[in-house]
């Protein structure tokens, strides 16, 4: 990912929603994968927010510390 400061807390909070339906699409592949199960378990827009707001902390303190 490349550096860019100059972002708005919009752009970033887009971005942490676009790596958090990410994580949570290849954890459901890799559930699926390893399952064994024929269906695939759809993704929630609440598991998609609910590590969107485990990843915020982080982001947060990075732009704070940068």
């Amino acid at each position: 990912m490349s550096e860019n400061n100059n972002r708005n807390g919009y752009e970033i909070r887009q971005g942490l929603l676009q790596q958090a339906q990410r994580i949570v699409e290849q954890n459901a592949h890799m559930q699926f994968e390893t399952s064994g199960k024929k269906n695939w378990s759809p993704v929630t827009s609440e598991q998609v927010i609910k590590v969107a707001e485990e990843l915020n902390p982080a982001t947060s303190n990075y732009f704070y510390f940068s």
